[in-house]
């Protein structure tokens, strides 16, 4: 087997003797003379020729042309013979490793390349390369999908300066696996907000979310190579009803069915986050109904005008699932006194602390708008007083 090193004949150890006679040997004493003679190789560094000082694997002849040898009885014939320096056999485990979807392929995960056999001493392999190539052969890349592919070792061979050549060497490198995983992906749902009373159709999207929330981008998370997700489809907690109090705990939205504009589905392992569905107060105005008085009289005697009551719902906002207010507390300009000129201007009717008889303050953001107050001026008779004179004076003297 080839070790690097010229094969060297000395004395009779690369030949055999055939047909001495009366059990004499080549070593019987005395029986010898001259020498073996083997025929140097012209150029050590062919892989034939003359088998003495060959180096490398091959088939070589040990030609024996220029031997001396002589001894009494017998007439020495020089036949060749044949040597054979094998390959070392060098095999190279098969290269597996793996590596997420997008990631490149200097990112694979793998045991160093390993194999049984011996280099021999003075050479040494080459810097060689692992490769990996889809069912028609194409170069697999950080775009190509999640699978398996082919993987092998490119460039197996001696380094430079090596002393051996390549057919000193019989290398086996089987094919070994790239898997391609499935990349990691996170998708949150959107957080939304509606008012109470109203349906979760009309809920938008709050705390800077939208629809589709796509985890960032980092070394092994997050869309790659241009993929794209444009829609998801959308779940709102069925607890959240119209009737559902504002303020409500652990109400979500929910994502799933990511769908791909660019890119599939099927490169990454899409785990799917909780978003918070959110009912605020629904804004509610109470206007105090204006009332009027007369001059003098206590506030207490004002009556309702202008078509009102004691509170009105204003226009643009309203009471909804049937809710009702009972009360509310209603208080007058306290500048309104019994000596308050009539016609006096800017009096106002003032109320406070609706009392719900039906539903939930708490799901409402009440505000209160104020009434008129208005002083009238009391009706006043002045009667002339009856007076008499004689017949024939003067009025005066009435």
């Amino acid at each position: 087997t080839y070790n690097g090193n010229p094969h060297n004949y000395t004395g009779t150890n690369g030949v055999t003797f055939a047909n001495l006679a009366n059990g004499q040997t080549a070593a019987t004493p005395g029986l010898l003379s001259g020498a073996v003679s083997y025929t140097p190789i012209a150029d050590a560094s062919k892989t034939s020729g003359y088998a003495q000082g060959a180096i490398h694997a091959g088939e070589y002849s040990v030609d024996l042309k220029n031997s001396t040898l002589s001894a009494t009885n017998y007439k020495f014939k020089y036949v060749p013979g044949k040597l054979t320096i094998k390959p070392i056999d060098i095999h190279f485990t098969a290269p597996n490793g793996e590596r997420i979807y997008g990631a490149p392929n200097d990112a694979v995960t793998m045991a160093s390349p390993s194999y049984t056999g011996t280099l021999a001493s003075g050479d040494t392999f080459a810097q060689y390369t692992v490769t990996a190539v889809d069912g028609g052969g194409n170069p697999v890349t950080e775009r190509t999908g999640i699978g398996t592919y082919t993987m092998s070792l490119q460039g197996v061979g001696l380094a430079p300066g090596s002393r051996g050549i390549s057919s000193d060497y019989r290398i086996t490198v089987p094919a070994g696996t790239l898997t391609i995983k499935k990349r990691p992906l996170t998708i949150t749902a959107g957080d939304k907000s509606r008012v109470y009373g109203d349906a979760n159709t009309t809920a938008g999207y709050v705390n800077n979310t939208a629809k589709v929330n796509v985890g960032a981008t980092t070394a092994t998370t997050g869309l790659v190579n241009g993929d794209a997700i444009d829609d998801v489809t959308e779940m709102i907690d069925p607890t959240a009803t119209v009737t559902t109090n504002a303020g409500t705990a652990g109400l979500w939205t929910k994502a799933s069915a990511a769908h791909f504009s660019s890119g599939t589905a099927n490169n990454y392992n899409i785990t799917y986050v909780d978003g918070h569905f959110n009912i605020t107060k629904r804004a509610l105005t109470l206007v105090a109904g204006d009332k009027s008085r007369i001059y003098g009289t206590a506030n207490t005697t004002a009556n309702y005008v202008n078509g009102t009551n004691l509170f009105r719902v204003k226009a643009g906002t309203n009471l909804v699932n049937g809710d009702m207010i009972s009360s509310v507390t209603e208080t007058i300009d306290p500048r309104a006194t019994v000596t308050t000129d009539a016609g006096t201007l800017g009096l106002k009717t003032m109320i406070g602390s609706a009392v719900f008889g039906v539903g939930n303050a708490n799901n409402y953001d009440v505000s209160y708008e104020v009434g008129s107050f208005a002083i009238t001026p009391r009706d006043l008779t002045l009667r002339a007083g009856d007076k008499t004179r004689i017949y024939g004076t003067e009025n005066s003297t009435a």
